[in-house]
């Protein structure tokens, strides 16, 4: 990681799926700000849709929907985006979304006018969703949806590029991806970096 730091990119941003990847570039001093990915669990083909349509709807009221066991976790239904660390369970959504709206604002705003520098975009590759023969399901999107991923967002500067983080034993001919042992009980590296 200490190549990182000398690299070409002027920025390093989570694109998820959950919040190590964020916690992981906080510490190896490679990240600027928060992101509108940083903390929440995503999806990735729903992140590349909010990517192209402006985060359209991504704080709609009547889109999200709260968690009966854990009252501050809210999801946004339509783009399966979990926002783990935005609410509180002792004020209602209503009293409290215009500040998480705020919030995001600005992420989204910093979001955009930094990805127009050269960017190294990091995913880890939920393993949540398996397919028969073992493969996550996000890999094969992945896989069959490459270069839509790279168009978007080399579409914001042509040197933005992307990595793809995954548990060991998962593996691709179409990518290059890069392996990580999954903590003892978990099915995540919780410092995958």
């Amino acid at each position: 990681m200490e190549n990182l730091k000398k690299s070409q990119f002027k920025h390093f941003i989570s694109l998820g799926y959950f919040c190590s990847i964020a916690q992981d570039l906080e510490k190896l001093g490679l990240r600027d700000k928060s992101y509108p990915f940083d903390w929440c669990i995503t999806d990735l083909e729903k992140n590349i849709e909010l990517i192209n349509n402006n985060f359209e709807s991504i704080l709609d009221m009547d889109l999200l929907s709260q968690d009966k066991e854990i009252p501050h976790h809210y999801r946004n239904d339509k783009y399966d985006f979990y926002f783990f660390h935005d609410f509180n369970s002792e004020e209602t959504l209503k009293d409290q979304l215009q500040n998480v709206k705020d919030k995001y604002k600005r992420r989204i705003k910093g979001f955009y006018k930094d990805i127009e520098e050269p960017t190294l975009f990091i995913r880890y590759i939920s393993p949540e969703k398996i397919n028969s023969e073992g493969k996550p399901l996000e890999l094969i999107y992945i896989e069959e949806n490459h270069s839509h991923i790279l168009d978007t967002l080399k579409r914001f500067n042509p040197k933005n590029e992307i990595i793809y983080i995954t548990n060991i034993g998962f593996q691709s001919e179409v990518i290059k991806v890069f392996n990580v042992s999954n903590d003892d009980g978990d099915i995540v590296s919780r410092s995958p970096l």
